[in-house]
């Protein structure tokens, strides 16, 4: 009991986030309801009047029935209001929420997801919790608040309340059906999601691979392996149907019979004087209130089930991931030359082990390469001497400072990471450019990174600094991305750089344009580099190649030539150094 109360008060927690505007918002609904079935009561009233050719009467509830109408108008423009001021302050509280939770996620749990599918779990999850908050909470209540209302007042006009009470027990049954009904569609829902799932797996497949399909002649196989996915999706989607017409039908036939036994027994009661029209239609138009509120409850239950989903999925994805392990005791990182020490360092991705009691000295203002074969941990040792990913056992210390015990936030002004996909954003030239940096630089500053980084490119632009460059740079190309992404850094100058596979994705000519500019970087700096293409770090004071999470070789570009060994077979098969 305690736990489910728990649940509700965490549910309906961001409720306070709209401060007042969500209780508006609850009362402009409860008003809709109100004036939906007073407006009901009043047009009895005034038929009624009319039956006694009572005119005072009628002018009377004239004017309330007007007065009524003002007021819906009025709050029509409140409701809309609090409704986009209430979504508005959840928004941004959520955004708040999630994305300071996302970014102190533990790295190495993240990275297993596609970002892609992370923002669609994030966004869709905020989405529908609004949609739930906002939408379907506040109607379901004041539908179900309505139909109650409704009730008590058709139980106060029955004369005789054994009519209400076979009204109320088809209710009860109605209702009973419905569970029935919406606990086998949950189950359909559950098929017809995995299939169709199953389908756009497919179809993505033949969109992605289509001259795989066209080599092999696979074309009618992969159609004829939709055929089968497509027929099981239609059969569950008619068993949905099926359920569905017999859910609308069950809640339809017990509406149709009790406006079947109004009929019958007002209607004679009208002939023999016993009731009025006007009681007649006061009666037929609450039972179709009642009709629209639970066809209202039916729908919302439906929104709740699918948004549910979305909503269940965000929390169980950021409860999976640990948050990263921060020291309690964080002290200012002091950065002296830039020595930087592996210590016992062990790390595994799941049972799969990378490194296990890496020890390694790097010195301070010197190039360190590591090189190998895909796979045996260059890219993952970069990305924990940038901390991004956490050591499972072992320490590194840079300047003597364990990483661990330090401020990453000052740690990573002494830093530059230039990973294989350039850090690039949807924006300006310009904003890429100054994003790192505390204040805005001075033009002489901004042109120099630009010519050290060779981004000369950058002037054939109409908007220059000010063009935007789209989602992820879309806009340029590969190599204009790394090298604006190089400015970055050259910006910022950290005294720290650590690069992987800077020019792994470029042509002879481009990639000697990006080692000029990186040579520019390097000076005065501790660097460490990863890559495949040796042209890249043939200048380094040492370079280490790394197999089988080991460092097997070691030594300058001239000292392992001369040992013959695995760097040197490397150098070999690419022909072009």
């Amino acid at each position: 009991m305690q736990n489910s109360i728990w649940k509700i008060k965490r549910f309906l927690k961001p409720i306070s986030y709209t401060k007042w505007w969500w209780w508006g918002l609850f009362f402009t609904d409860i008003f809709d309801g109100f004036q939906s079935i007073f407006t009901i009561q009043i047009g009895a009233y005034i038929v009624a009047a009319i039956e006694r050719k009572d005119i005072y009467s009628i002018k009377f509830w004239c004017i309330m029935l007007a007065i009524i109408f003002i007021f819906s108008y009025v709050m029509r423009r409140v409701s809309e209001m609090t409704m986009e001021m209430s979504k508005g302050l959840c928004e941004i509280e959520f955004r708040k929420e999630y994305f300071k939770q996302y970014l102190n996620l533990d790295n190495t749990k993240t990275e297993k997801i596609w970002t892609g599918k992370m923002q669609n779990i994030i966004f869709e999850g905020i989405r529908n919790r609004i949609a739930i908050l906002l939408f379907v909470f506040p109607e379901t209540i004041v539908s179900i608040w309505s139909t109650i209302y409704a009730f008590i007042l058709i139980a106060n006009k029955v004369p005789n309340q054994k009519y209400f009470v076979w009204f109320l027990l088809l209710f009860i049954i109605a209702a009973g059906l419905m569970r029935v009904w919406l606990g086998l569609m949950r189950k359909t829902r559950k098929k017809w999601k995995e299939i169709s799932l199953e389908i756009a797996r497919r179809d993505i497949k033949i969109i992605m691979s289509k001259f795989e399909i066209l080599q092999n002649n696979k074309l009618w196989e992969e159609i004829e392996k939709q055929a089968v996915s497509v027929k099981k999706f239609i059969k569950i989607r008619q068993n949905g149907n099926t359920i569905k017409l017999l859910r609308q039908t069950s809640s339809s036939m017990i509406i149709d019979w009790i406006q079947l036994s109004i009929y019958v027994v007002v209607g004679i009661g009208i002939i023999t004087g016993n009731y009025t029209f006007a009681y007649l239609m006061l009666l037929l138009q609450l039972l179709n209130t009642i009709s629209k509120y639970l066809w209202v409850i039916r729908k919302q239950l439906k929104e709740y089930y699918l948004g549910i989903t979305h909503v269940e999925k965000l929390r169980e994805t950021f409860e999976s991931i640990p948050q990263m392990k921060i020291s309690k005791n964080e002290k200012n990182f002091i950065y002296k030359t830039g020595d930087i020490e592996i210590k016992n360092i062990s790390f595994a991705y799941d049972a799969l082990p990378i490194f296990k009691d890496l020890n390694l000295v790097l010195q301070w203002w010197t190039k360190t390469a590591f090189v190998g074969e895909s796979g045996w941990g260059k890219t993952t040792l970069i990305k924990l001497l940038a901390w991004y990913i956490k050591a499972d056992n072992g320490e590194i210390i840079i300047d003597g400072q364990k990483i661990s015990k330090i401020k990453l936030t000052d740690y990573y002004k002494h830093i530059g990471y230039l990973s294989q996909e350039p850090s690039v954003f949807d924006g300006t030239i310009h904003e890429n450019l100054v994003y790192a940096l505390d204040k805005e630089p001075d033009k002489k500053d901004l042109e120099k990174a630009v010519n050290d980084a060779k981004c000369e490119f950058i002037r054939e632009f109409a908007d220059w600094l000010e063009t935007e460059i789209g989602e992820r740079g879309v806009r340029l190309s590969w190599w204009q991305k790394q090298r604006l992404a190089i400015a970055k850094i050259m910006l910022k100058n950290p005294n720290i750089i650590f690069l992987d596979e800077p020019t792994s994705a470029l042509d002879s000519f481009n990639e000697e344009l990006i080692n000029i500019a990186l040579h520019n970087l390097f000076k005065w700096k501790t660097v460490i580099v990863v890559a495949h293409r040796l042209q890249t770090v043939k200048t380094a004071n040492r370079i280490l190649l790394i197999e089988q999470w080991r460092i097997l070789e070691e030594g300058t570009h001239a000292q392992l030539v001369k040992k013959n060994g695995k760097y040197k077979k490397m150098l070999d098969l690419q022909s072009w150094f």
